[in-house]
């Protein structure tokens, strides 16, 4: 079971999401950024940052943190994340639920993935004789 990381603002959104991911994920939901161990324990972030931003918590701080945690994100925008946010998938409000399980499935796939290349040898590497 993924652990899932809501960032989300208005509490009738925070609800619908964890309807649309619940079972199959297990989520937890924050009204604003929390601090960076809770942002690394997750394996998902999904960041409405069109609805942080209209509320002034978007600062260039929290996007910093995200960064940091190099955790995969769905970013919830009309605009793509700042470049500073490398592995993410977009999506554009308004949101549908078969859209939103789609953008965690391919985050999800995106955190997967990063492991695995980083475990590969160099491309130099010869197997002992």
């Amino acid at each position: 079971m993924s652990r899932i990381l809501v960032i989300q603002p208005h509490r009738m959104l925070q609800q619908a999401f964890v309807v649309a991911l619940f079972p199959e994920h297990e989520v937890r939901v924050e009204a604003e950024m929390p601090a960076a161990e809770t942002l690394a324990a997750a394996d998902l972030l999904i960041i409405d940052a069109m609805a942080l931003r209209k509320g002034d918590a978007l600062s260039p701080r929290e996007i910093h943190a995200v960064q940091r945690s190099q955790v995969p994100v769905v970013w919830i925008d009309a605009e793509a994340p700042p470049a500073a946010v490398a592995k993410f998938v977009r999506l554009e409000p308004p949101l549908k639920r078969d859209e939103l399980r789609a953008a965690t499935g391919e985050g999800l796939r995106l955190g997967a993935a990063a492991p695995v290349a980083a475990c590969l040898p160099p491309a130099s590497w010869t197997p002992p004789s």
